[in-house]
């Protein structure tokens, strides 16, 4: 900057992995990163990541990256949103955060609680939690528990660690009050719903 009398780092904005928009440049001041040719009608936005460590970009990173999007067009910058190696020959940004770019460089969707929640929990269908020391059994209980509390009891002196066929019938009942496929799979949708405060 003193030596060369440039106007601080290149980009004009950069996002670190939390999401935190950083001012480099700022707004209303030619960038120095886009490549010939791109710098006097094109702004740059660095996101911090790399070849080694944080390599693909989290919603957080995402979402800052929308956020200095909407902030430099509030100033001025237009509607065209490319990648580095669009005006320069690099590899720059990397193919994850590349093809953000190339769909439309779209806020990522919040997910909920329950939608975090449900992405790791097992598919169940009749027949599961047949073996006895299978952690399956354990899900098909856990299961069973979430129907009682929605108001949808198996009846009693049923094996609450088997997917039965009276599990797989409350499982039907409840998918149909929640217009759910009534197929006795309790999948992500069924556990998104049994899960719904």
């Amino acid at each position: 900057m003193d030596g060369n009398g440039w106007s601080d780092i290149a980009y004009n904005l950069l996002v670190c992995e939390h999401g935190i928009i950083w001012e480099g440049r700022g707004a209303r001041v030619m960038s120095a990163a886009n490549g010939e040719g791109r710098n006097t009608d094109h702004y740059a936005v660095c996101a911090l990541l790399g070849t080694c460590g944080l390599v693909e970009p989290t919603d957080e990173i995402l979402t800052g990256l929308r956020g200095a999007i909407d902030y430099l067009r509030q100033r001025g910058a237009g509607d065209e949103v490319l990648g580095h190696r669009d005006g320069y020959a690099t590899s720059c940004p990397g193919e994850p955060l590349y093809a953000w770019v190339r769909a439309g460089a779209v806020r990522p969707v919040k997910r909920t609680w329950t939608e975090e929640a449900v992405r790791d929990l097992p598919l169940l269908r009749i027949g599961a939690g047949v073996v006895k020391d299978d952690h399956r059994r354990w899900d098909v209980k856990t299961l069973v528990a979430l129907l009682w509390a929605r108001g949808f009891p198996i009846p009693s002196g049923t094996d609450e660690t088997v997917f039965s066929v009276a599990v797989a019938e409350a499982v039907r009942a409840f998918q149909r009050t929640e217009k759910l496929r009534p197929d006795a799979v309790v999948g992500p949708k069924t556990w998104t719903a049994l899960l719904r405060l």
